[in-house]
């Protein structure tokens, strides 16, 4: 059984920020975070926006940083990609993401980061955005430390792009022979998977 004593307590409380659902204004963030030395941070279900989002930047020691379902378009990302110690991002199910202007910002600067991990599930990335941002999620792992790109359930390519689905899937396994070291983490591409293995069963 784990034990704490009174300092790993203290260590404990800051080296990780709760404020889910807490903290829904740049006053409310700055307030809130106490300590310039937290590791990671959750923000997920708040209001705040791309410019409430920037002081995060003196947060210099952050490792994981969770936005979830937050107010972002993704214009904060130029600079919070750019925290020092970052390895853990998550964006994922933010409905005033742009979608165009976050796969070119991560596509540009992506390689440059120390960003290890990316969560981008829930979000309304067009086929060509997802293709660009899975080649960037292989490139930035042949350059830097990169190694999990999260996209989720595709539900909005489901129903009607079977075509795009197929585009996407193929564009990943000829990017996986240069590098097999990313993961792609997609229920979409697994079902999929799973589906041109039982139309191949079907032919023999």
């Amino acid at each position: 059984m784990l034990t704490f004593t009174d300092e790993s307590k203290k260590s404990t409380i800051q080296n990780f920020c709760l404020l889910s659902e807490r903290c829904n204004s740049a006053r409310e963030l700055k307030e809130n975070l106490i300590y310039s030395e937290y590791r990671g941070i959750n923000l997920n279900s708040n209001t705040l926006n791309d410019n409430d989002l920037m002081q995060l930047q003196r947060l210099t020691y952050v490792e994981d940083l969770s936005i979830a379902n937050t107010k972002i378009t993704g214009e904060c990302l130029r600079t919070l990609l750019f925290i020092p110690g970052l390895k853990v991002l998550d964006i994922s199910h933010n409905r005033t993401l742009e979608p165009y202007l976050t796969a070119n910002i991560l596509c540009e600067f992506l390689q440059k980061t120390q960003l290890e991990e990316l969560d981008l599930s829930g979000n309304q990335f067009g086929c060509l955005e997802l293709l660009a941002l899975i080649a960037a999620a292989y490139t930035s792992a042949t350059q830097g430390n990169f190694k999990t790109l999260i996209l989720g359930k595709l539900e909005h390519l489901e129903n009607h792009h079977d075509d795009q689905i197929d585009l996407l899937y193929r564009g990943m396994q000829t990017l996986a022979q240069i590098n097999p070291a990313v993961t792609i983490e997609c229920s979409t591409f697994a079902g999929y998977e799973m589906y041109l293995n039982n139309n191949k069963l079907k032919l023999y």
